[in-house]
């Protein structure tokens, strides 16, 4: 522990639709610069991130040291873990905490370890001292920086998870990585009040001396974390043909999508679906299949918004197998839909959020279109009447609607016809 100083860190016809002087830490806090660089391979999230200021990289002394349990925040060294130089501070702990860790609650944590610089040890230890360390997290959600408060690192909970590590010779100027801590960090991510942006620390015990930049001397080598988590990719799956639907008509797929993860299973808990503006007037029904349709794992009824969110009553498990699933939607009746002259929705639909505790990629374009056509008919062309003995012969050409129900026809024997069909209604011959 050398050097402890600080720098500062969104006709209408009637119609159906079908990190050696000591100096005693309590004064300044200094913020240092500690970069998170997450980077995508493999559709897993590296992160990599360093201790960020003074206070985050921490010694405890031991019971044998000058001052049993006393905190050094600015050491120029982090000594792994003891210190016999005069004055010693005995068999250390360590406080290591990195801050803004964007792991979403419950990722899956696929690799994670702890990267130290070795530097000159100072006498009478050794970097190649017999040296046996244990690694644990600090069981809280959100891990507060170190204080200069007596036992403060020996104080704090620890996670039940714990990593050994026997370290080899170490050389000056080397990286060197401790072993897998994907136990411990997947126990912190798994509590309820972790939030991705959250901080973790890390208290390493044991005996033994290894020797590694402090944040104070050497800010761009201090001890750095790094954590891969897995994610799930949502992609555009092999969309249904597009369609053409009356009110009342049969519930019909309006998009195919994927999901698959980078290692592992993740429950996918709800999806946001998007639909095309003014379409979810529409629609009676939202759902979300497996591809062939015979698993529904939650829905909406007459979405009123075009962004409906579902909660899935049977969560969709994605594996490392690409799974296709479905959006099926289906038309409101007719006495559902708006009065005459009523309106035609082109339906598109597509996943454009979803929950889930892995990281998320990819998205979902929406590749088709049902046409909901719940707009009167025209009305017919060419008419002409012919006068006749007893009869008036009438004829007109139809109009070229496919969900064309019945033509009207209104006679008076006094006076001129004035009345309008009424659509909805049921008229009789008499």
């Amino acid at each position: 522990m050398e050097g402890r100083g600080r720098t500062s860190r969104l006709l209408s016809f009637l119609t159906t639709d079908r990190p050696r002087t000591r100096t005693l830490a309590a004064h300044v806090l200094v913020l240092g610069l500690g970069i998170a660089v997450p980077v995508m391979t493999h559709a897993q999230v590296t992160i990599n991130k360093r201790v960020a200021a003074a206070s985050d990289d921490a010694e405890q002394e031991g019971p044998t040291g000058t001052t049993p349990n006393r905190i050094w925040l600015n050491s120029s060294d982090i000594e792994l873990v003891s210190d016999f130089e005069p004055n010693t501070a005995g068999v250390q702990k360590i406080g290591l905490r990195f801050t803004a860790m964007a792991i979403p609650a419950g990722a899956t944590i696929t690799s994670a370890f702890l990267r130290f610089r070795a530097i000159a040890a100072d006498a009478p230890m050794t970097n190649s001292d017999v040296t046996n360390l244990v690694i644990n997290g600090q069981l809280i959600a959100n891990a507060p920086t170190f204080t200069a408060t007596s036992n403060d690192i020996g104080s704090r909970a620890l996670t039940t998870a714990s990593t050994a590590w026997t370290p080899g010779n170490w050389t000056i100027g080397t990286d060197y990585s401790s072993p897998s801590l994907v136990a411990v960090v997947q126990e912190i991510v798994n509590q309820g009040g972790w939030v991705s942006g959250n901080d973790l620390a890390f208290i390493i015990s044991g005996t033994g001396h290894r020797a590694s930049p402090a944040y104070d001397s050497d800010p761009s080598n201090a001890a750095e974390l790094v954590i891969t988590y897995a994610t799930t990719t949502l992609a555009t799956g092999t969309d249904p043909s597009n369609a053409s639907l009356a009110p009342g008509g049969a519930a019909t797929m309006a998009d195919a999508f994927t999901f698959v993860t980078s290692g592992g299973t993740d429950a996918i808990t709800a999806v946001t679906v998007t639909l095309a503006t003014g379409t979810s007037g529409g629609l009676s029904l939202v759902e979300i299949t497996n591809d062939a349709g015979t698993v529904v794992y939650g829905s909406v009824a007459n979405p009123g918004s075009d962004t409906p969110a579902i909660t899935l009553t049977t969560n969709i498990t994605a594996t490392t197998s690409l799974t296709q699933y479905k959006i099926r939607v289906t038309p409101k009746s007719h006495v559902s839909m708006p009065a005459p002259a009523g309106s035609s929705y082109a339906v598109t639909a597509r996943v454009s959020a979803w929950s889930s505790s892995n990281g998320q990629a990819g998205s979902d374009a929406a590749g088709t279109t049902v046409t909901i056509d719940n707009l009167s008919p025209g009305n017919v062309t060419a008419s002409a009447a012919t006068a006749g003995l007893s009869q008036v012969a009438l004829a007109w050409t139809n109009p070229g609607d496919a969900d064309l129900g019945s033509i009207i026809v209104l006679r008076r024997t006094v006076s001129v016809v004035t009345d309008t069909p009424v659509e909805g209604t049921t008229y009789t011959v008499g």
